[in-house]
């Protein structure tokens, strides 16, 4: 009798075992699956915010082209002269000169709001060459074209 006692005993705690057991994977599981959740929340997160920061950065930064009225007022020779209109972000802008065929750039320095710049190129500008102005902000951003013209 003892014998049939101990094996039901020992069937009993097997039992006991098997749904302990159960129990302890259906835990790991749970908590693997909220563990890999919150992982790929991280990875969505970085990458969302990521995203935002830089679109933010760029947004700032071109804001600041905004509303800047630069006009070519007459081309002559060696000389555009560049007329700074009301507008865009108070203060001097600095000017960038685009000579058609001319691989570089020039400035003409801080524009202040209703001034007036002469800028002369190191050369005549020929006849049918386009002249393109734009603002320069922090002397990083070139802002896009204000006004071309071809030289007459």
């Amino acid at each position: 009798m003892d014998k049939k006692l101990d094996s039901h005993f020992d069937l009993e705690i097997n039992k006991l075992l098997l749904k302990s057991k159960r129990s302890q994977s259906q835990i790991i599981t749970t908590v693997l699956i909220i563990l890999l959740v919150l992982a790929a929340i991280v990875i969505v997160w970085q990458v969302v915010n990521n995203t935002v920061q830089s679109s933010t950065r760029e947004v700032e930064e071109r804001s600041e082209c905004i509303g800047i009225n630069l006009n070519i007022e007459k081309i002559s020779g060696t000389d555009v002269t560049v007329r700074r209109g009301a507008g865009g972000p108070s203060g001097p802008v600095n000017v960038a000169v685009l000579v058609e065929g001319f691989p570089k750039e020039a400035s003409i320095g801080d524009a202040d709001p209703l001034e007036t710049h002469i800028y002369t190129h190191s050369v005549i500008i020929p006849s049918g060459k386009g002249v393109v102005i734009a603002a320069e902000i922090n002397g990083k951003l070139l802002c896009p074209a204000a006004d071309s013209a071809i030289a007459p």
